[in-house]
């Protein structure tokens, strides 16, 4: 049985919003786009229903690539004041 509600991910901050969750443009990972909206840094942490290898931050076409730790399905990531992140996990 599948429970009631469950989310597919969710962010602890709230000046950070989930714009984007979809497939990689290459190869097999899936994509988060999130963004803040107050215009503060911010460390945010994104949990996702499902385990999770490996996180890495990219740029906006999914390029470049820099490992991000991952703990209990949960990732941790630096957002600056009004800027767009990506990150691609496996």
């Amino acid at each position: 049985y599948l429970p009631d509600e469950q989310s597919f991910l969710s962010i602890d901050m709230d000046n950070i919003f989930i714009s984007t969750l979809k497939k990689g443009e290459e190869g097999n990972g899936v994509i988060i786009r999130c963004y803040d909206v107050l215009g503060k840094n911010t460390e945010a942490e994104i949990t996702l229903f499902k385990p999770f290898a490996r996180a890495y931050h990219t740029n906006l076409i999914e390029e470049g690539k820099k490992e991000i730790p991952v703990k209990n399905n949960k990732v941790k990531i630096n957002i600056g004041h009004h800027s767009i992140e990506t990150i691609k996990l496996k």
